[in-house]
């Protein structure tokens, strides 16, 4: 019998301009005035994102290659959508902004002919992100209507955020594909700490993830127990202990019957626990807590990470409308009305609000309107799941490493990377280590972009100690334009991933609330957190769409949702949600 003891890891105490126009004169923010603000431009950085393609063609070569960068294709037919540009075109403040040239923006000078061949390819002109806003939003409106749609709009049974009056203790638990983290959450915003947290985690052996279910969460309620005994008071004694209201954080696939239950639909992350697919999860760690005897903590709440996100930046933020994840993977959630949730069947809430989780990863799975390249085909074709999370895999972390990687492959292989400083073509050889795929990573990329010194000498390093480039090949040409190409992949995820954005607010009617006052999106992840100049590169897209009231829409890092925010949600499941 597998034992259900824990193994304790690791303990804590202006002049109205279109869009269009905005973007074709520069992307900074304009003052209340009128006087352009002058940002520092980061060391190191590639910033342009004006566009040089046309801007109504998709940019979809049929194979990689010098000669078949880009092939042009029809626009695509777009839904006459309510009166969308009305939406995204509130009237603008006055002020002018200043002409920024692609010179002053990229730091290598002038483009030769293979950066502007790739620059063509992921450079989007405002005009197609206003197209991808209006396909977003009909997209939507279909996965709100019923199922079996490419954004699943799934209700997260979450129908009220907090309204920063929450107090008390609860519990939220982190089950990952590694650790199972439980995380007790104090909450008192009247206080100079409003949140508290102790947390420890908990590891899950390989016997664990692929013995059986009841023996999985008896493993995570032995592990509940040690934790909460640490509190000095036995929760399995006969004194009475407070009642421990939990908000239990399953990222699997599950279908969600209620707010604490939802049925596991497969296992991802290497688990594969017997007896548990097809099976009601939140009772199943219910009954096993019953076991251990704690009769005083209940599932009060299963949470999708996303919607934590958004609930648990709301307690301290009450203008947060959206809450996403731009980390490994991306997600987004937003209030909605309930009455446009066609497909709900359940009792209307009080407050006639539902929390809907987009999964939007799956977004034009159809390939219809995402200016895509050869290099995003090549990387979903060599994926685990070809045809699915398209979106996704254009601005999740788990994959801007590798689409990198794939063009600096084609470039190889046409002797554009990777040549002899003397000049000549060499052997066209792409380096062994280059032809390995996700060998290059996102976190490579960041280290490349922040790279300021004269002679990219950090990327030299890089290049030597973790892909033993020869220094033959190793030149500031090849440094220069893996550097440009690290730029140009990661602005357009955080130029996709603003324009998603944009789509949600616009779908919740704020046109009057971006011209009114700041609307706040609670954004976690190791993207959105730590990759240098992401945030600034939504920002600048938020003004291409928006013009002046861009700079209306707050981002902000929402922390911990699948720990804080899972610790708010239980506490509105106690107070009566």
């Amino acid at each position: 019998m597998l034992s259900s003891q824990p193994q304790i890891v690791s303990p804590t105490p202006n002049t109205a301009k279109t869009p269009a126009a905005t973007a074709a004169e520069g992307l900074e923010p304009v003052a209340s005035k009128g006087e352009p603000i002058r940002q520092p431009t980061p060391k190191g950085y590639f910033n342009d994102l004006s566009s040089h393609g046309d801007g109504t063609h998709i940019q979809r070569p049929s194979t990689p290659g010098k000669s078949g960068f880009r092939v042009n294709t029809p626009p695509v037919a777009v839904p006459d959508n309510s009166d969308v540009v009305a939406h995204i075109l509130p009237p603008s403040p006055t002020g002018a902004q200043s002409k920024m040239t692609a010179s002053q923006r990229i730091a290598s000078g002038s483009l030769d002919g293979t950066k502007k061949r790739i620059k063509d390819l992921f450079s989007v002109e405002t005009q197609k992100l206003l197209e991808i806003i209006k396909v977003m939003i009909a997209e939507l409106e279909l996965g709100l209507k019923e199922d079996g749609n490419t954004l699943k709009c799934l209700p997260s049974f979450v129908t009220e955020l907090p309204d920063g009056k929450e107090t008390g203790t609860y519990i939220a638990l982190d089950m990952g594909g590694t650790n199972f983290r439980i995380c007790e959450i104090g909450l008192n915003r009247s206080t100079r700490h409003p949140i508290t947290i102790r947390q420890q985690s908990f590891a899950l052996s390989n016997a664990h993830k692929n013995g059986t279910g009841e023996e999985l969460f008896d493993f995570m309620a032995s592990a509940l127990s040690t934790f909460l005994n640490q509190t000095g008071v036995p929760v399995s004694s006969g004194s009475a202990p407070p009642v421990y209201h939990i908000g239990f954080t399953f990222s699997y696939p599950t279908l969600q019957t209620g707010i604490a239950n939802g049925i596991l639909l497969h296992w991802t992350k290497g688990l594969n626990c017997s007896g548990t697919v097809g099976n009601d999860v939140g009772k199943m760690f219910q009954e096993a807590l019953e076991r251990k005897k704690l009769k005083y903590a209940t599932i009060a709440a299963l949470v999708n990470d996303t919607v934590g996100t958004l609930a648990g930046h709301a307690f301290v933020n009450p203008s947060t409308v959206i809450g996403a994840i731009c980390g490994t993977g991306s997600n987004a959630c937003y209030v909605e009305d309930i009455g446009n949730v066609g497909k709900w069947k359940g009792p209307v809430p009080a407050s006639g609000k539902m929390i809907v989780n987009i999964e939007w990863g799956a977004f034009d799975n159809e390939k219809r309107v995402l200016p895509l390249t050869a290099y995003d085909a090549q990387l979903d074709g060599a994926s685990i799941n070809p045809g699915k999370q398209i979106f996704e895999k254009t601005i999740g972390g788990m994959y801007l490493g590798e689409i990198a990687r794939l063009i600096s492959v084609d470039l190889a292989q046409n002797g554009e990377l990777f040549t002899p400083a003397d000049g000549s073509k060499g052997d066209n050889v792409v380096p062994e280590s280059f032809l390995e795929q996700w060998r290059l990573d996102t976190g490579h990329l960041a280290l490349m972009e922040v790279d300021d010194t004269p002679d990219l000498v950090e990327i030299q390093a890089l290049l030597k100690k973790e892909f033993a480039i020869p220094d033959a090949v190793n030149t500031l040409q090849s440094r220069e334009l893996l550097q440009f190409i690290a730029h140009l992949v990661v602005a357009r995820a955080a130029i996709f991933t603003a324009t998603a954005l944009s789509a949600i607010l616009i779908k919740q009617g704020f046109r009057k609330r971006l011209v009114d006052t700041k609307s706040t999106l609670a954004i976690d992840g190791s993207v959105f957190e730590k990759y240098p100049g992401f945030k600034d590169r939504m920002m600048e897209t938020f003004r291409r769409i928006f013009g002046g009231f861009g700079d209306n829409i707050n981002l902000e890092l929402g922390k911990d949702g699948s720990g804080v925010g899972a610790g708010v949600i239980a506490a509105l499941v106690a107070k009566g949600m």
